[in-house]
């Protein structure tokens, strides 16, 4: 079955000290579809499918059972310019202030051992058909799993870097936004470091920007937003997690929420955003009271806030961040050889 392509998730940029987009909108399964599927059509990636939904099958969820597609976002705090990517997140954020917008698509990042770096930098590189000049770090540990790469991949399908490449400037030009081969490692970390996408998203991510624009990495599991009226809470699986027993989003969790509840002066339902915390469904959600002195008041249902403006499309396991196979293993090179010999990939 070909999957149904998605346009970008298109907003307009919140005014006024907001920082909502979008809905929380519920499709059905329908024939052959799985959380990778689904993912495609509606522009979300695997694991913010399973986040919102914990009680489903994602290889083979029930047919025309009811799915939450997370489409509703805190914008991670950061400059309100170019690409701003949330690790947590496993989503990219591209703001255009000329055009009064924002577009978002999901990514893949770096697997454990291999992390995508926390970092500001820019693009310094663009390449359509990118060959892929395998560093040799990642031949060596491939190797070692019984697959022998070679040390060059021609454009084509069977090059993992897709159809189109942006070289970011961080660490020699290690690490690059890249199409895919494979659009299952989308929305999950699945890849030596580099920033991977499905193949229609980067292809209009790639006619979008230019070399210089500003790029942005920010490791943000917990975000705090807020509507004009109400604070919510959007709480992500971390990268890693040290303390099993208890979230280690708590502590974080309580010093941001009171921050955000002084500057909006506005009371916080503590079971609620507790709750949030611990679920880590990835969906913001209300957790302010009507007034400062209503501590304990009960939240109100979300409502639902900014819309999809004209251009874009309307949207119809287990909670760790695990990591899945790369079979390309990345960072990797374009078809700038001066670059090759600095691949080495940032270890977490």
């Amino acid at each position: 079955m070909n999957p149904v392509l998605a346009c970008a998730l298109m907003f307009p940029i919140p005014q006024n000290g907001t920082n909502i987009v979008g809905n929380v909108q519920v499709t059905e399964v329908e024939p052959g579809d799985n959380f990778t599927t689904l993912g495609r059509r509606f522009d979300v990636g695997y694991y913010e499918l399973v986040e919102s939904n914990p009680d489903l099958n994602p290889q083979a969820p029930t047919v025309w059972q009811e799915v939450t597609i997370p489409s509703k976002f805190v914008l991670p705090p950061g400059a309100r310019n170019g690409i701003l990517i949330n690790l947590p997140e496993l989503r990219l954020y591209y703001f255009e202030p000329s055009k009064n917008r924002v577009l978002t698509f999901p990514v893949g990042v770096g697997r454990q051992g291999w992390g995508t770096p926390v970092c500001f930098t820019s693009i310094v590189g663009k390449t359509k058909d990118p060959t892929w000049h395998v560093p040799e770090s990642i031949r060596v540990a491939r190797a070692e799993e019984g697959v022998e790469l070679p040390k060059t991949v021609a454009p084509g399908p069977d090059n993992p870097l897709g159809d189109y490449s942006m070289r970011l400037a961080v660490e020699g030009g290690t690490y690059l936004v890249h199409g895919t081969n494979d659009p299952s490692g989308v929305g999950r970390r699945s890849s030596s470091g580099c920033i991977r996408m499905f193949p229609e998203d980067i292809e209009e991510l790639f006619s979008l920007t230019k070399v210089g624009t500003p790029v942005q990495i920010v490791n943000e599991p917990l975000k705090t937003g807020w509507d004009g009226q109400h604070l919510y809470l959007e709480a992500h699986v971390p990268l890693e997690t040290e303390n099993k027993t208890v979230p280690a989003s708590t502590k974080s969790m309580v010093e941001l929420v009171s921050q955000a509840a002084k500057k909006y002066h506005v009371g916080v339902d503590w079971d609620k955003a507790r709750e949030v915390a611990e679920e880590q469904n990835g969906i913001p959600t209300i957790i302010s009271t009507n007034s400062i002195k209503d501590v304990g008041a009960a939240t109100e249902d979300e409502p639902n806030h900014p819309q999809v403006i004209e251009g874009s499309r309307p949207v119809s396991a287990a909670k760790t961040v695990a990591d899945s196979t790369d079979v390309s293993g990345d960072p990797s090179g374009d078809d700038d050889e001066s670059l090759n010999e600095a691949m080495t990939p940032a270890e977490d």
